[in-house]
């Protein structure tokens, strides 16, 4: 009988001091008194690495021709995206998109996107917990390609979605320009 209490007696205290650390705390009025506190970390979560190419082509009209035009995206791997608090920490990777228009001028015209292009559009607390997910083609209009673009935070609902100018022909081309609002200052 006296076996079945200390192993009970010993199981409760283990129960009860589970995940926690005891320190001695002397007070004037409390000698000796104990407390217990708990240990956190934070728990962090990392986005898997992505090695997947994703291919989007088309033929858009320019002109009284039509031309290839081939979006390419892939992951960064760069874990170059942290969200978080104390408390939890989530890390995901930013996404490049690389966009070519073949023939056009005689020569391929290409670009790469990712969210440092729009690093200058974007509010800066956006900027560092956000990243590139999706450039789409939209249009044509006289001497640019309209690209819709999307740029979120992960595993949020704070997202953007704007159109990108990209100059094909004439003094700037090869360029791009961020058509949109500011993605908003809080989160």
């Amino acid at each position: 009988m006296e076996a079945i209490r200390a192993f009970f007696g010993s199981l409760l205290f283990f129960a009860c001091t589970d995940g926690r650390v005891r320190e001695q705390r002397n007070d004037a009025d409390h000698p000796s008194v104990n407390i217990a506190r708990r240990v956190e970390s934070p728990a962090i979560v990392y986005a898997p690495v992505v090695f997947d190419t994703a291919r989007n082509e088309r033929s858009v009209p320019i002109g009284n021709g039509m031309y290839p035009l081939h979006i390419i995206s892939y992951s960064l791997n760069d874990s170059s995206i942290m969200n978080g608090d104390s408390i939890s920490k989530y890390i995901d990777h930013d996404h490049a998109f690389k966009v070519v228009l073949e023939g056009h001028s005689g020569s391929d015209l290409s670009i790469v996107l990712n969210k440092r292009t729009f690093r200058d559009s974007l509010a800066a607390d956006f900027f560092q917990r956000a990243g590139l997910y999706l450039v789409d083609y939209a249009s044509v209009r006289s001497n640019a390609i309209y690209l819709d673009a999307f740029i979120g935070v992960p595993e949020t609902d704070h997202v953007h979605q704007f159109q990108v100018q990209w100059f094909f022909r004439g003094p700037r081309v090869g360029t791009v320009r961020f058509i949109g609002q500011e993605a908003p200052d809080e989160l």
